[in-house]
């Protein structure tokens, strides 16, 4: 964990540039869309789960003033940049695996590009079903290693990084986690272990990104 934690810490001055590269300059449009999904409510609270920089965030923010969002990640670097992005959500370096919230605190748990940087992922499911409230929604959104263009995708982005970054060790890291986390079946799989059921799924971006909504 200690060593996926300084790999983000070490990107997180590039990893806004890292988002636009590897998606086109279209990770900003998804974002929105499967956040648009999950039809959120003024009043509610939610929880931006390995929040990163805060893009999901500064989403959900922008559209809804009156819900009350709390961005949590491992990465102080990130979180600091985050802070710089929007300032009316309260940020939380925390564990995903041992979260610093009581009992079904939160209407929405999101996770965006997070799930498959946690080595211990059960127990990551299981503290989203505990601080999650009673048919509440949880969505996961990721890159999808079944899509027929991945491949296509990730020699391109590499090319690209390749190009414009000199140090490309850590983002190849992050294009390994892709390729090595469970497909969508399997993970929805996990998900109803956990006790989640089965609302809604979907694929964007050329099939490349995939989402599911799942509830409590």
């Amino acid at each position: 964990m200690n060593d996926i934690k300084n790999t983000f810490d070490e990107v997180s001055k590039n990893y806004d540039f890292l988002n636009n590269v590897i998606s086109f300059n279209t990770h900003f449009l998804f974002k929105k869309y499967v956040v648009n999904q999950l039809n959120l409510k003024n009043g509610i609270k939610v929880l931006d789960l390995c929040c990163g920089t805060a893009d999901v965030s500064k989403i959900i923010k922008k559209k809804y003033s009156n819900i009350s969002v709390i961005g949590v990640d491992f990465s102080s670097n990130m979180l600091n940049i985050a802070k710089m992005k929007v300032d009316d959500v309260v940020f939380i370096e925390a564990d995903a695996t041992n979260l610093p919230f009581s009992d079904e605190e939160f209407d929405v748990v999101i996770v965006g590009f997070g799930l498959r940087n946690i080595p211990e992922i059960e127990l990551a499911l299981s503290e989203v079903y505990r601080v999650l409230k009673k048919e509440g929604q949880f969505l996961n959104f990721d890159f999808d290693k079944t899509s027929p263009l991945f491949t296509l995708w990730e020699k391109v982005t590499l090319f690209l990084l390749n190009f414009f970054l000199s140090e490309l060790k850590n983002y190849k890291y992050l294009m390994k986690s892709i390729k090595e986390f469970c497909a969508t079946k399997e993970l929805i799989e996990k998900f109803i272990s956990h006790g989640f059921k089965p609302f809604k799924q979907g694929k964007m971006l050329f099939d490349i990104v995939s989402y599911q909504i799942v509830k409590k």
